[in-house]
């Protein structure tokens, strides 16, 4: 059986290391594939799309594709003129041909990893509640008016987000720390005899 102790204090460093590495903006890896974290414009648009990664469902290979071209560090627009929409071309279709040579298993994975990481520190909602009323990002853009700009509010990582989020709500309030308090729960249901 594994040490408490040892998961607690794992689960400790990861979340600290997730925390930390948001604020630099630098990139992530899925499968070998340097991806951008994702932001809320990204979020925004992937949602749009109805990719499934974002708004649930069944993730077919063309749906991790879509999600990581979007992410990838080699991201290009397809707009502009005839040398931009083929560069954009051919490096997503490099992209997708990387994508389609992946176990399926291993990326679907890897990618809810990431995502796990990306809404780490995310404020709970109610999936029951009542649909938004307004944007996601323009209740974003509103709370945090005069830290943000419009612009570089849709081009910050959501963990980044989430944490100025946590910093700026109410300190007695709890907080949740997703992956030592999954340690914290599974070491629980050991001891009741659930696990």
């Amino acid at each position: 059986m594994p040490d408490f102790r040892e998961e607690l204090e794992a689960a400790y460093a990861r979340e600290r290391e997730v925390r930390d590495y948001a604020m630099l903006g630098l990139p992530h890896e899925v499968c070998g594939i340097q991806i951008n974290p994702l932001t809320l414009r990204s979020y925004m648009l992937l949602s749009f799309l109805g990719n499934p990664v974002i708004v649930g469902g069944q993730i077919e290979l063309s749906d991790a594709a879509q999600f990581l071209w979007i992410l990838s560090v080699n991201y290009l627009q397809p707009v502009g003129g005839f040398v931009q929409r083929f560069k954009s071309y051919y490096r997503r279709k490099r992209l997708v041909r990387r994508v389609a040579a992946i176990q399926y298993e291993e990326l679907v994975d890897e990618i809810e990893d990431f995502m796990e990481e990306m809404f780490m520190d995310c404020p709970g909602g109610r999936k029951d509640g009542p649909p938004r009323s307004i944007s996601l990002a323009a209740e974003l853009v509103n709370l945090f008016r005069g830290s943000f700009s419009r612009s570089e509010l849709l081009e910050t990582s959501l963990p980044e987000i989430w944490q100025h989020l946590r910093f700026s709500s109410d300190s007695t309030a709890p907080k949740f720390n997703k992956f030592s308090d999954r340690v914290k729960a599974q070491y629980l249901a050991r001891l009741n005899g659930h696990g």
